[in-house]
Formats: structure tokens, C-alpha cells, sequence
């Protein structure tokens, strides 16, 4: 089973981390439906399996260490995460490439 998990790009330690992040940030929410329910459990444990690996490349080795925490952090904010990371990288390198044609 882990092997057929891992051949569609599914880290299941990352997952569970995640899915836990996720069921944790459902604590924080006042109303919730049950489509807002399932909506962020599976994207925290979306986001904890895909962007966990690009996070940690970008950390220092200590927080590599922890990469399982990391996945929870990831799931606990889910599709925040989305938006750090493009605010983060993304923008800034549409503002370098902004730059070197303006000069």
C-alpha cells in the first residue's frame, strides 16, 4: 500500500501530518458546514503533502529534522500556506524581472 502511494506522490507521513494540522485549524473556525469541513481537510492535507518537500528545501538543515512538524505547520494552515509561498517567491521574482528591464 505505501509503495502505491508513494508511485501516485503521496508521502504518507506528510499526509497524516497534515490531515491532523488540518483537523486542528478546524478548531479555530466559529461556523463551519460540512463542506467547509471537507474542503479543509483535504486541502491542509494537500498542501502538507506537496509543500512540505519544497518548504523544507528552502529551510535550514534544523528545521529538516523536523520535517513531520513542518507537515503539520503546513496542514494547520493549509491553503495560507499557498499564499505565503507566492507572495514569498513568486512576486518576488516577478519584481526582480521588473527591475532588470526597467534599467
Amino acid at each position: 500500500m505505501k509503495e502505491f502511494l508513494e508511485s501516485i506522490g503521496i508521502n504518507l507521513a506528510f499526509a497524516i501530518g497534515g490531515l491532523f494540522g488540518a483537523l486542528v485549524s478546524m478548531g479555530k473556525q466559529k461556523k463551519t458546514s460540512i463542506r467547509d469541513v471537507f474542503i479543509t481537510i483535504l486541502s491542509g492535507t494537500a498542501c502538507a503533502n506537496y509543500l512540505t518537500p519544497i518548504i523544507l528545501n528552502l529551510m535550514p538543515p534544523m528545521v529538516q529534522m523536523h520535517e513531520n512538524g513542518m507537515a503539520f505547520v503546513t496542514g494547520f494552515l493549509g491553503l495560507k500556506a499557498v499564499e505565503i509561498l507566492i507572495d514569498r517567491f513568486i512576486n518576488t521574482e516577478e519584481q526582480k524581472d521588473g527591475d532588470s528591464t526597467s534599467s
